[in-house]
């Protein structure tokens, strides 16, 4: 299975567990699939506009440990 479909459907499934904040991070995240391993948490929180820490609740909520593992 192709990499970016897994993430799009790991993302699809929790959709409708997820704060706003999380769900702004996700459609972020959906757009922008390809960027997203080249960036730090901060420079992701900043593009969105949330905090860090909920970037990382975003990746939590995901069923990652944290955002490195998220990106990799």
């Amino acid at each position: 299975m192709e990499r970016s479909t897994e993430i799009e459907l790991i993302i699809g499934d929790a959709l409708a567990s997820m704060t706003v904040t999380e769900k702004k991070v996700a459609d972020y995240v959906l757009q922008n699939l390809a960027f997203i391993p080249t960036l730090s948490i901060k420079e992701l929180s900043l593009l969105i506009g949330v905090s860090e820490a909920s970037v990382l609740r975003f990746c939590k909520t995901i069923g990652y440990q944290g955002y490195r593992d998220f990106t990799i």
